[in-house]
């Protein structure tokens, strides 16, 4: 899904910067542009792996959930959206 791809690019993008991997480099990777990799790096660059390994294991379960289940899918993701914002706060 779109939500645990992006949540993956997240965890690799901080990875990649913290090796000192150049921008070009990371967007070729990750197929995003380059100035959003920057965007993100300054915004991420804060935040510890633990934090973002957690949101990459919640974007995941709620792939999941939303893949498997009868529930209300708006549910599932305004809960998901809760609990990164909680994360990674």
């Amino acid at each position: 899904s779109a939500l645990g791809t992006y949540a993956a690019n997240l965890y690799r993008i901080k990875l990649m910067d913290e090796s000192g991997l150049p921008l070009k480099k990371m967007s070729e990777n990750t197929g995003m542009r380059e100035f959003i990799i920057k965007k993100i790096c300054s915004r991420i660059r804060t935040k510890n792996e633990k934090a973002l390994g957690q949101a990459l294991d919640a974007c995941t379960r709620a792939d999941l959930a939303l893949k498997s289940s009868v529930s209300d899918a708006e549910s599932i993701l305004t809960q998901q959206i809760l609990q990164l914002i909680e994360t990674l706060k």
